[in-house]
């Protein structure tokens, strides 16, 4: 792993389990995150991941912000992301 504060680079071993399906890859990712001049915190970030042993296809991101409070609480509720935390988040 090499993160040199604007860029973060990584290799991955993933251990998938699906409807028939279950494996072992190996892959490697890289995110690259903005910010605003003298700021810490991030405002977006972009990069891409490739499965080395699977497919070897590049899969590229993008970051958006969620500003629609109904739609993250959807998502929160519906995902594990944070799954024993209460978020504050209002209407």
């Amino acid at each position: 792993m090499e993160f040199d504060g604007t860029k973060l680079e990584y290799v991955y071993n993933t251990h998938y389990y699906g409807v028939g399906y279950y494996g072992d890859t190996i892959g490697y990712s890289v995110y690259n995150f903005v910010r605003d001049l003298g700021s810490r915190v991030p405002l977006t970030f972009n990069g891409y991941f490739v499965d080395i042993n699977s497919s070897a296809t590049q899969h590229r991101f993008i970051s958006k912000k969620i500003v629609d409070k109904k739609i993250l609480k959807i998502l929160v509720k519906e995902t594990s992301i944070y799954p024993k935390t209460k978020l504050n988040i209002t209407q």
